[in-house]
């Protein structure tokens, strides 16, 4: 599992059938200083989160598995997965969502 913040969303009028109903959002990893790390991705929603929050998002193969009792799997490399409050580790996370 991974830290990361909602920095957008995606709109497409065109997609994957099995994405009709998921919406796509922009999720950029962050370290236990809320500091950028890496590049911004884009991952589905499973939980209803919005643009600021703190996400815990998953990815490769498991990041299908919130849509399993879907008719199908979708083909999704991340996906997020919970929506952090208040996250607390001494000396290693301090970030607030």
């Amino acid at each position: 599992m991974n830290i990361g913040k909602v920095v957008g969303n995606i709109i497409s009028t065109a997609k994957y059938p099995g994405f009709c109903g998921v919406k796509l959002l922009i999720i950029q990893p962050i370290d236990g200083d809320g500091k950028h790390v890496g590049e911004p991705l884009i991952g589905t929603d499973s939980i209803g989160a919005g643009n600021d929050e703190i996400v815990i998002y998953i990815t490769s193969s498991e990041a299908c598995i919130p849509y399993k009792s879907s008719v199908k799997y979708i083909p999704t490399d991340a996906t997020i997965v919970g929506i952090v409050d208040n996250l607390y580790k001494e000396d290693v996370f301090n970030v607030s969502g």
